[in-house]
């Protein structure tokens, strides 16, 4: 019986530091999943703030885009300022050639 004695005081020994591990850890846990769901939130939040600032700049892309296909198209030689040379052998552009 001395193997069964021995047996039983282990497995009591066991079971208390089993219940003295739950009794600690289960309450950081519980507390620890609640951390995890508030990060969550939070991520949610930043994903959201991030896909709206990216569509920000994809319409400000957008934009630029379609100002330098202006410029590109406006930058055929009909529409080109003139240029007249100087006395002084300068370049400048006329007046009315000029646009701001």
């Amino acid at each position: 019986m001395r193997g069964a004695a021995r047996y039983n005081r282990n497995v009591a020994v066991y079971q208390d530091v089993k219940k003295a591990l739950q009794e600690i850890l289960t309450p950081q846990v519980a507390e620890l999943r609640g951390q995890m769901v508030d990060l969550r939130g939070e991520i949610a939040g930043l994903r959201g703030e991030m896909d709206s600032r990216f569509a920000k700049m994809d319409s400000r892309f957008a934009e630029m885009d379609t100002k330098f296909a202006l410029l590109r198209s406006a930058g055929s030689p009909s529409s080109r300022p003139r240029w007249s040379g100087g006395s002084d052998g300068s370049t400048s552009a006329s007046p009315s050639s000029v646009r701001s």
